[in-house]
């Protein structure tokens, strides 16, 4: 799958996470999209985890894992920013705060429309569908009283508003997900409202597509000395005990965080300073926690989609 996306769509549109910011590490335009393939390639090539399950992996595998982990961090981090977009721009919520985070990670990475975000969703819906099968397998029933929706139906909700955004490209991924027709015909109108809502309750918070410009242009080119706008989102990569320490290399390498930075900074106009942090927490987990303004990423979390990689 090819996504195309231009400086001024993304001017335009709410574009998102891991978008491509030219010469920063992106996921975007064409060019810029090359290089963060390469740069996710090349920290999935070093990849090389401790856990004994993964030591007969082939080099391929070990690739194949750490794309996976990846894509599903990519999501999970956008839906925690989804949070944070909601809390700091105080937007007004018409359902569950869950849900509409989930949507927002994935109307913002339709909305880049790259192969690596399309990719991310996709490992995302795995994994989700992956964790369902795992409680099903150790006999946890569905937790319905959690913010949370079961997991089988927040991967098939991906699953729609992807096959929404452009029925023509993912019906074979509708068709392979098992979803059916009838829920089908309604998935177009789903993404087409879930976009509207989100660009109608964004537009008072962007960037005008000038000052967009202007401010990334400052970043790229102006002098080090005067790049004070990192300063609003501190990107933290915390020491990993032993056994987590390859994921928080394969974070570092990947430079993620720092691209979800430079997205955030290119879009909007945030009231104040946020934190982005990876560290270890003792469980699997992210959350968003507005009283330090800190959005969390557990490394346990990114082993824990690795367990659910399928055992080769």
């Amino acid at each position: 799958m090819k996504g195309i996306s231009t400086l001024q769509s993304l001017t335009l549109r709410f574009g998102a996470l891991a978008v491509a910011l030219t010469a920063y590490l992106a996921f975007g335009t064409s060019g810029a999209e090359v290089r963060a393939d390469q740069t996710v390639a090349q920290a999935a090539k070093e990849f090389s985890p401790t856990d004994p399950r993964f030591s007969a992996l082939t080099q391929l595998q070990r690739e194949e894992l750490a794309e996976s982990i990846l894509g599903s961090t990519l999501f999970t981090v956008s839906h925690e920013l989804g949070h944070a977009i909601i809390g700091l721009f105080e937007l007004p919520m018409l359902g569950p705060e869950e849900d509409a985070a989930d949507t927002f990670a994935a109307i913002a990475l339709l909305s880049v429309g790259s192969e690596f975000t399309h990719r991310a969703m996709l490992d995302a819906a795995i994994s989700l569908k992956r964790a369902a099968e795992r409680e099903h397998r150790t006999a946890d029933e569905p937790v319905f009283f959690q913010q949370h929706r079961p997991n089988q139906q927040r991967a098939y909700s991906i699953v729609c508003l992807m096959f929404g955004s452009n029925p023509r490209e993912f019906k074979d991924l509708a068709e392979s997900a098992k979803l059916p027709q009838e829920r089908q015909e309604t998935c177009t109108y789903e993404f087409e409202q879930a976009d509207d809502a989100w660009n109608r309750v964004l537009r008072p918070h962007m960037r005008s597509a000038s000052s967009a410009v202007r401010s990334l242009l400052r970043r790229l080119l102006g002098p080090k000395s005067a790049n004070n706008s990192h300063e609003l989102i501190e990107i933290r990569h915390l020491d990993a005990p032993g056994p987590l320490a390859p994921y928080r290399q394969l974070l570092v390498r990947s430079g993620m965080l720092e691209a979800v930075r430079e997205t955030v900074l290119y879009q909007f106009v945030l009231p104040k300073k946020i934190a982005i942090e990876a560290k270890s927490c003792g469980e699997p987990n992210a959350y968003w926690n507005p009283g330090p303004t800190t959005l969390t990423l557990c490394y346990e979390l990114m082993a824990d989609f690795a367990e659910l990689f399928p055992p080769q």
